[in-house]
């Protein structure tokens, strides 16, 4: 009768112990989890921030681009314009 008494005080300390380190474990995993969570939205949030910022750069970048490409073209026209003869007013040219 005694032996069962042990068996039973010991089996049930081992539940006790069992069901402690299960909840610890649960509680542990919630945690990571709700850590998780905060770093995925956090992580998110800068992410589509950064992404803003890259495509307002890409297009200021284009645009700048154009801008170049129109000086170019308005400093060749001025160029090929310098090289040309100048013509004589016909007033001039008649004497």
């Amino acid at each position: 009768m005694k032996n069962t008494k042990t068996d039973n005080a010991r089996r049930l300390s081992k539940e006790k112990k069992s069901k402690n380190k299960w909840k610890e474990r649960a509680l542990s995993y919630q945690n990571r989890l709700r850590k998780n969570r905060i770093s995925l939205r956090d992580m998110t949030f800068s992410r589509d921030k950064w992404q803003i910022r890259a495509i307002k750069a890409e297009n200021l970048l284009k645009e700048k681009d154009a801008e170049i490409e129109l000086l170019k073209q308005k400093l060749y026209n001025l160029e090929k314009n310098q090289n040309k003869p100048v013509n004589k007013p016909e007033i001039l040219a008649d004497r």
